[in-house]
């Protein structure tokens, strides 16, 4: 076929091109408008009831016989009346105990989520901070699947993900940190996620956030709210806690990139903290759904499908 091989660059070029990008970490203010600020409810009106029945008049009502209490003398001595004092001292309920004692000294489990999201970002802006001596193992995992593609022909889509699975390979490597950043073939890794700020994630980017005693240790389980990003907008929670995905330092010369759009479908975070406040392990997982759309030369190109990407630290303290 003629056009065969520009096709296959094209689609190739599209297909690996998030798994081939650099993390850009940053954040987005988000407006939230309320959807019944300007509801009015209907006015109610209510009937005045009658003051007799129906069918009475002053004619039919029987007379009642005069009950008018003679007048009581006025006592000169008044006495006073001992009035008993029965108010009783609050006792506080286990729950507003709990809610006044900080969360530290409570059983992690019964922490609220806003307080799960809170200890988790003192523990990473503490371990980012540390100016010591130490390694780190850390792991890094980048998977892509097309599901459609166009041009549809017939080979492309097998094609496109073996040539995937075998550029795309897995990260292994022990980093050594000063000050929070290590350096490794003279480029500066920063130490834990998210990489070019200190972790700013809210709890309203949060669905699910719990905690337990392990040991001297807690861990901490945090799930995100599902997002969508394109090449203009950034996912605001995953940018604040985790990091995203985008094309910035991608060199993609004769390639028109028309649309680029990421899900991110609930990304997790699995944290061990010590006794210290400092981080000893985690782990995080962004499940995504990807399509995009581009040119290279005069062949259009698009695609969809699912992928991940996956990060672990293990800290040597």
């Amino acid at each position: 076929m003629k056009y065969g091989k520009p096709i296959v660059a094209a689609a190739l070029v599209l297909c690996t091109l998030f798994t081939a990008c650099a993390c850009r970490y940053t954040s987005n203010t988000l407006v939230v408008t309320d959807p019944y600020a300007n509801t009015q409810l209907p006015p109610v009106s209510y009937e005045q009831p009658s003051s007799t029945e129906p069918g009475l008049t002053d004619a039919t009502l029987p007379s009642v016989p005069d009950t008018t209490l003679p007048p009581v003398p006025e006592s000169t001595t008044a006495l006073p009346i001992p009035v008993e004092n029965t108010t009783a001292a609050p006792v506080p309920s286990e729950s507003t105990t709990a809610a006044q004692q900080p969360a530290t000294e409570r059983d992690p489990s019964s922490w609220s989520k806003q307080e799960v999201v809170s200890y988790l970002s003192n523990a990473v802006n503490k371990t980012k901070a540390y100016t010591g001596q130490i390694t780190a193992n850390r792991t890094e995992d980048l998977g892509i699947t097309i599901e459609e593609l166009s041009p549809n022909i017939p080979a492309l889509k097998g094609v496109a993900n073996s040539l995937i699975e075998r550029y795309i390979k897995p990260v292994n490597e022990v980093v050594s940190f000063s000050g929070g950043k290590g350096i490794s073939d003279g480029e500066e890794i920063p130490l834990l996620l998210p990489k070019r700020q200190g972790f700013t994630l809210t709890a309203d980017g949060v669905t699910q956030a719990t905690a337990q005693k392990s040991g001297e240790n807690i861990i901490i389980d945090i799930t995100l709210v599902q997002e969508t990003s394109s090449m203009s907008t950034p996912p605001k929670y995953n940018a604040q806690g985790l990091g995203y995905l985008d094309i910035g330092a991608v060199d993609i010369s004769g390639v028109t990139i028309q649309s680029l759009d990421f899900v991110y479908q609930g990304s997790t975070i699995h944290a061990v903290i010590r006794a210290d406040g400092y981080v000893a392990s985690a782990k995080y997982h962004i499940p995504l759904h990807v399509s995009a759309s581009g040119k290279a030369g005069p062949i259009s190109a698009s695609f969809s499908g699912t992928g991940y990407q996956t990060e672990t630290w293990d800290i040597n303290w």
